[in-house]
């Protein structure tokens, strides 16, 4: 039998007051009502969503990151990786990082690429599975000589 009814949260749990749809379009939905705030039409089916830096980001099959305006669903900005399908979207503070089937990619919060590491020569197949690992929280950063 579980012991998670004995847990109690300390802080109540906070909900976003939207709901977000992903297909071939992104889908905006009031929580409260489930009214339809807005849509945006990808173009290719999304396979992430992140929420940061005031920003709704979008990765898609086709190897975009979409960066959209929250409260309107309006681009704000698109940059094509040069990879395939987006695998994970991640908001590393200062960056976003996007790993995708032809790489990895680092992005400033308003889309501008800071470095691309191209692994398709690790990779024996393009339907291999990609991912990214980040260590977070950690608080000294490596000696640079």
């Amino acid at each position: 039998m579980s012991n998670l009814g004995a847990y109690r949260a300390q802080e109540p749990l906070r909900i976003a007051p939207v709901v977000y749809v992903k297909s071939f379009r992104a889908i905006a939905l009031d929580r409260d009502t489930g009214k339809e705030l807005w849509v945006y039409e990808a173009g290719a089916l999304v396979t992430r969503l992140l929420l940061a830096h005031g920003s709704v980001y979008l990765g898609d099959g086709d190897g975009a990151v979409h960066c959209l305006e929250p409260a309107t669903g309006e681009l704000r900005g698109r940059i094509q990786t040069g990879g395939g399908l987006v695998a994970a979207l991640i908001d590393d503070g200062d960056r976003i990082l996007v790993a995708a089937e032809g790489g990895v990619f680092a992005l400033t919060p308003s889309g501008d690429l800071l470095w691309a590491y191209d692994s398709r020569h690790h990779v024996g197949s393009s339907l291999a599975e990609v991912g990214l690992a980040c260590t977070l929280g950690f608080s000294q950063q490596p000696d640079r000589k």
